[in-house]
């Protein structure tokens, strides 16, 4: 099996984690500190898991998150569970505060709690951070760590040991630990009180029904489409690589779509600008027959009137009608050859417009033409390069 398709079966595997996430047992060391800075929490209604939902952006570190009618989920980001980290001891007491802000505002179901109600009602005047929910669990976080950990944020009172993957309870620390900060700690009940106004109460409310009702069919849906996405991707890697086709192949293939994009919009701008020749030659030929035919018109007509005065009579007023008339035949002659060169001229003139606008078009689908085949081609490797996991 190749690299990408065991990269699309591994994606499979963590999608479908963030949807039915691995609990973590949570060792007596960690549970024995949380019991004795909150003890009145009911830990047998909390649950706590190793990934975030689906739902939630990677960033976060952690969320307390309602399940039915009174329980209660804490979900850790990718590596932010860790009891014997300081820092991250200090994320599980954050969210446990949460825990004792739901168990205080009362059951529900799903969603619909009055906690997150509240919560949802504040969080729409103030930043997350201001939010009287959080400033509570905040200030209870930092007033922890600044006890149970050094500058250095090594642990000062190893409550937990550890020395391998499942650490031992210290009960001496733990007792250390309360006797020199448990005063400060210990947190038997929340002290926020809701004051974020009762509009904004109201609309709390009908998000929190709104997300209860939502959240089971959105996930549903978003767990098979997740699946058909991840399905297909590791389906294709797969035969991709069953059929030879590397990343160092759609490289190759891009690199052609490259240089056949460039060649070719050179060639439409040398056709173009062979074009643009073409019409000038054919434009300034014209020009110049135009004015041949008006300069042989020109002496044709004079040719014309000078014979004619010769042969006029030379008696009055036989000659002076006849030279009259040859003079006004001449004048008519020479206005004749004179329109002809007008509209000739312009013939030539409107012929090359219409042949370097026809150029110019041809260009600009040209380009076009090749800009859309590049983007396709491009488009195409670049899906191929996700397929493929290619750096």
């Amino acid at each position: 099996m190749g690299k990408a398709c065991t990269h699309w079966q591994d994606e499979i595997s963590h999608f479908n984690q963030s949807f039915f996430p691995k609990k973590i047992n949570i060792p007596e060391c960690i549970m024995a500190l949380l019991r004795a800075i909150y003890p009145t929490i009911d830990w047998s209604k909390v649950t706590f898991y190793d990934r975030l939902p689906w739902w939630v952006t990677s960033g976060t570190n952690a969320i307390t998150l309602p399940a039915g009618i009174d329980k209660i989920h804490i979900y850790f980001g990718t590596d932010e569970y860790d009891p014997c980290a300081c820092r991250k001891v200090g994320i599980i007491v954050h969210e446990s505060c949460h825990v004792l802000q739901y168990q205080q505002t009362g059951p529900g179901f799903g969603f619909a709690r009055p906690f997150m109600m509240q919560y949802l009602a504040c969080s729409l005047i103030y930043a997350y951070e201001d939010i009287p929910f959080e400033v509570e669990a905040y200030d209870i976080e930092g007033d922890f760590i600044k006890c149970y950990c050094d500058d250095k944020y090594n642990i000062r009172f190893p409550v937990c040991v550890c020395r391998d993957d499942n650490p031992t309870f210290d009960r001496v620390a733990l007792l250390d630990f309360m006797n020199n900060c448990g005063n400060s700690l210990v947190k038997t009940s929340s002290s926020v009180i809701y004051n974020c106004g009762q509009f904004n109460y109201a609309i709390g409310i009908i998000l929190s029904l709104l997300i209860t009702v939502l959240k089971p069919l959105v996930s549903l849906l978003g767990f098979v489409l997740g699946n058909i996405f991840y399905g297909i991707m590791a389906g294709l890697a797969c035969l991709f690589e069953w059929l030879g086709i590397s990343c160092a192949w759609v490289t190759k293939v891009e690199k052609q779509c490259s240089d056949w994009a460039t060649s070719t919009r050179d060639d439409c701008t040398q056709y173009r600008d062979d074009g643009y020749n073409a019409c000038s030659e054919y434009k300034d030929n014209g020009y110049n027959a135009c004015s041949e035919y008006k300069d042989n018109g020109y002496n044709a007509c004079n040719e014309y009137r000078d014979d004619g005065y010769n042969a006029c009579c030379t008696w009055w007023p036989c000659s002076w009608g006849c030279k009259a008339w040859y003079w006004v035949a001449n004048v008519v002659c020479v206005a004749w050859y004179w329109v002809a060169n007008v509209v000739c001229v312009a013939w030539y003139w409107v012929a090359n417009v219409v042949c370097v606008a026809w150029y110019w078009v041809a260009n600009v689908v040209c380009v076009a033409w090749v800009t859309v085949v590049s983007v396709v081609c491009t488009a195409f490797t670049w899906v191929l390069k996700k397929i493929l996991v290619c750096s």
